[in-house]
Formats: structure tokens, sequence, C-alpha cells
């Protein structure tokens, strides 16, 4: 996660007194919009990967879109859950949600309502 993008979410969740942002340090790519109104990551848990989204501005459904190395991007929507003070969210687990096609670079996208969020994030599945 980028230091100005940590440094938004770390003060929005002091201020709301949220747990503070306990996947920091395995993030594997992540992006925050300037406002700080959405920040989306790609990190590690349990052993596996999560695609995670956190947002103060938006709710319903949101987009993901994972293109693996040499193979068809997929798509699917997942909602945005009410995670308290304002906050909303959501962390999908990829292999479950989307094909694993081999080791690679693999891309994703987030989007809301037809725009895309923020920058594509990239990985390297193990």
């Amino acid at each position: 996660m980028t230091r100005p993008c940590l440094a938004i979410l770390t003060a929005v969740v002091a201020a709301f007194g949220l747990p503070g942002p306990a996947f920091a340090d395995r993030t594997l790519d992540s992006y925050c919009s300037p406002t700080g109104d959405y920040c989306t990551g790609i990190f590690k848990e349990g052993g596996g990967t999560k695609l995670r989204i956190d947002t103060f501005s938006l709710r319903g459904e949101y987009e993901v879109c994972v293109k693996p190395p040499r193979h068809p991007q997929e798509c699917g929507s997942f909602r945005l859950r009410h995670k308290g003070h304002g906050l909303y969210g959501s962390r999908i687990d990829w292999i479950h949600q989307f094909e694993y096609w081999g080791k690679g670079r693999y891309t994703v996208r987030w989007g809301f309502e037809g725009n895309g969020l923020g920058r594509a994030l990239h990985w390297s599945p193990g």
C-alpha cells in the first residue's frame, strides 16, 4: 500500500475507532483514490490471495475483472457489505471466484456502475 493511501486509511480508521489495517504488511499491490473515498488491494491472508475494496462513498454492487496470463479476462459482480461507521467493503478469495490458469502475472480491475475504479493491480500467484 502506498504511504499516502495507508496514511489516509489509517487516519480514517483512527477517527472512527475501527480496527487498524492489519493487511497492510501483506499487501501485494494496492490503490487508494486521491480523495481517499475508496481503496482497492490484493493481499495475502490465510495462505490465499484476497481481492479487497473498502469505501466510504460507494454502496451496492461492484465488479471485479481478473485477467490471467495468456487467457481471456473473467468478471464477476459482488456486493459491498456495511462494516460499520459509514464504511463499506468486500473481500473475496480470488481462487474461489475466478479460474486459475497457472503461474504468471495476473491483472485485476475494479469497477462500479460501468466506471473503472483506479488503476489495474497486479500479482503473481504461487
